[in-house]
């Protein structure tokens, strides 16, 4: 089993080990330590300072770069504890069903109101960013195991890009078109993907249940 797809509480210390090991050369001497004190993942994820020093690490500077590589840990832990491709896909949807609504409702409400020169707001672009920084950790879940090698998930991760791409590139080109705002609105796409999801894999745990 490979450390990079192991639940941090789920590793042995071993695997603390080889992590403590990869953190940075003037450490490895400290390996030794952890080992002897068979330090696994739930040690790890709750270690502190008094801690360090029962493990013979009396450096400042050598405390301070484990717990701040404990903290990322931890916050990388408990993210992957609290978030499942069908919450990630949900966020995704409601971000993009948001803009969409605010287009529609304060867009151009006529034609002659539509024939005037737009500017992007500050707020669609900003809106558009969330968007696709949600898409970013959407597709950050596609890439990992057990999704990976999923047909399906594979078919997902290449829609999705394809939809942020042109959601990116509409606009951008379009901050100096006609009507930008309802470019935009033509090319949120992401709406639906909550409901996709939901129909092709609600019955996998993978998807809908929280990681363990």
């Amino acid at each position: 089993m490979e450390m990079a797809y192991v639940n941090v509480a789920e590793w042995t210390p071993e695997h603390v080990a080889e992590w403590l090991r990869g953190l940075e050369y003037s450490l490895v001497p400290y390996v030794q330590f952890f080992l002897n004190n068979k330090i696994d993942g739930c040690h790890l994820l709750n270690l502190t300072a008094d801690d360090l020093e029962d493990l013979h690490i009396f450096k400042i500077g050598h405390q301070l770069l484990i717990l701040e590589a404990v903290e990322l840990l931890r916050q990388l832990h408990y993210s992957l504890n609290s978030e499942t491709l069908q919450s990630l896909a949900v966020k995704l949807g409601c971000k993009a069903r948001s803009l969409y609504n605010d287009l529609k409702l304060n867009g151009p409400q006529d034609h002659l109101e539509s024939m005037k020169q737009e500017r992007i707001s500050t707020s669609v672009l900003s809106a558009v960013s969330e968007i696709l920084t949600s898409v970013k950790a959407l597709v950050s879940w596609l890439d990992r195991l057990p999704f990976l090698h999923d047909s399906l998930c594979l078919k997902l991760k290449k829609t999705v890009l394809k939809l942020s791409i042109e959601l990116a590139s509409t606009t951008q080109r379009d901050q100096f078109a006609e009507k930008p705002h309802s470019l935009i609105k033509r090319n949120i796409k992401f709406k639906e993907l909550p409901f996709r999801i939901n129909s092709t894999w609600m019955m996998d745990p993978c998807i809908s249940s929280e990681v363990l």
